[in-house]
C-alpha cells in the first residue's frame, strides 16, 4: 500500500522532449489493477450514507445514482429528501477531499406514459444551481428516457450499428464469409445485445428497428439482396431474433441469480419457490411468483415479475441445467424450436 501511494513521479514529453521527473505530493496512476479496488473501498461510506436517507442507491466507480418512488401527491416531501440526501452526500465529499460536479448531475422523473396528469415542476436545488428533469440520461451506456419506452435508446444502437454495417459493407468484397462473420460479431452484435434484457416485454414494432439492424448484418454475411427471406439466413448462422435474444439474456440472468452467480440485490428479488407442505412441484427448481403486476405495458416488464413467469414455463431438464454452458446450449435450442 505504501510503494502504491509513495515516491510517484511524472513527467511530459512533447514532440518527442521529455520532460524532468517531477515527485507527486497527491493522486494516484490510472489504469492500474489496484486503483477501481481502493478507490471502491475508500467510496463504500457512500452506500451507508445514502441508504440511512431512505434512499436506493447504484455505485460504479465514480458514478453514483440515487433512486426513490413516491406517489404524485407526496411530491414535494420526496423531492426535500433527495435534496438532504444530497448535501450529505456533498458534505461527505469535501470532507474526504472530492469533488461533486454539480453541471454533470442530472435528474429522471418516470412517469406511466398513460397517466393523464404529470408532474413538471418537479426541480431539485444543488447550492446555488437548480436542476430540472432532464428528457433522458445515460445510465452505463443505456439511454433512459421518462417514460422508459426504450426508444431514445434503440435510435442510439440503431445508430451506431449501422454505422459499423456501412464501414463493413464497404470492404466486404475484400473479405472472407468467416473474416465478415468475425466483424459483424465484435462490432454489430454486442451493440444489440448489451442490457438487451431491458427490451424484454417491449411491443413488436418497437423492437422492429433493432431486428431490421440484425437482418442488414446477417445479409451482409450471406450477400444476400434485401429482398430474400432472411429466416433461413439467420437459421444458418445460428442467430437468434431480437426478441428471442432479450428472453435469453433475461432467462440466463435468472440461472446466475440461483447459482450465487448473480449480484445479490437480483437474487432477492426472484427467491425459490418453497410451498408450505411437500409436493411435487418442490424439486422442479420454480420461482416464487408472488408479485402480481399492476400493469400490463410496465408491471410485466419488470425482472421480479418476468423472470419468474419466464423460468417456470421452461422444461425441467432447462432449469436443472448443471452448469452456465450447458444452460446456454439448452436454452438456445429450446428458443429456437419454439420459432417454428
Amino acid at each position: 500500500m505504501k510503494s502504491y501511494l509513495a515516491n510517484r513521479t511524472q513527467c511530459v514529453i512533447v514532440d518527442q522532449n521529455l520532460s524532468k521527473d517531477v515527485t507527486l505530493a497527491t493522486g494516484v496512476p490510472q489504469g492500474s489493477v489496484l486503483g477501481p479496488l481502493l478507490y471502491t473501498l475508500y467510496v463504500a461510506p457512500l452506500h451507508d450514507l445514502i441508504i440511512s436517507a431512505n434512499m436506493q442507491t447504484g455505485i460504479y466507480a465514480d458514478d453514483i445514482q440515487l433512486f426513490t418512488s413516491f406517489h404524485p401527491d407526496h411530491c414535494s416531501d420526496a423531492i426535500q429528501k433527495i435534496q438532504n440526501c444530497i448535501a450529505d452526500v456533498k458534505s461527505w465529499a469535501i470532507s474526504n477531499n472530492l469533488f461533486i460536479n454539480d453541471s454533470k448531475t442530472e435528474i429522471l422523473h418516470a412517469t406511466s406514459q398513460f397517466k393523464s396528469t404529470t408532474i413538471k415542476s418537479i426541480s431539485v436545488k444543488m447550492d446555488q444551481n437548480t436542476i430540472t428533469p432532464s428528457t433522458h440520461v445515460k445510465s452505463l451506456g443505456v439511454v433512459l428516457d421518462p417514460h422508459l419506452s426504450m426508444k431514445q435508446q434503440l435510435n442510439a444502437v440503431c445508430k451506431s450499428s449501422y454505422n459499423a454495417v456501412r464501414k463493413i459493407s464497404r470492404i466486404r468484397k475484400f473479405l472472407t464469409n468467416d473474416i465478415t462473420t468475425k466483424l459483424v460479431c465484435s462490432l454489430i452484435m454486442p451493440r444489440l445485445d448489451y442490457c438487451n434484457s431491458l427490451l424484454f416485454g417491449l411491443p413488436d414494432s418497437t423492437l422492429k428497428k433493432l431486428q431490421t439492424v440484425q437482418n442488414s448484418a446477417a445479409r451482409l454475411i450471406s450477400c444476400s439482396s434485401r429482398h430474400d427471406h432472411i429466416s433461413p439466413v439467420l437459421q444458418s448462422l445460428h442467430w437468434l431474433p431480437v426478441k428471442q435474444r432479450s428472453i435469453y439474456k433475461l432467462l440466463l440472468l435468472t440461472y446466475k441469480s440461483q447459482h450465487s452467480l448473480a449480484p445479490g440485490y437480483i437474487t432477492n428479488l426472484i427467491p425459490q419457490y418453497h410451498p408450505q407442505r411437500q409436493l411435487r412441484s418442490s424439486t422442479k427448481c420454480l420461482l416464487a411468483t408472488s408479485h402480481t403486476p399492476n400493469t400490463k405495458f410496465y408491471g410485466e416488464r419488470a425482472f421480479i415479475s418476468a423472470a419468474p413467469h419466464l423460468w417456470n414455463n421452461l422444461p425441467s431438464s432447462i432449469r436443472n441445467a448443471p452448469s452456465v454452458d450447458c444452460l446456454k446450449r439448452l436454452l438456445k435450442t429450446h428458443l429456437f424450436q419454439n420459432l417454428q
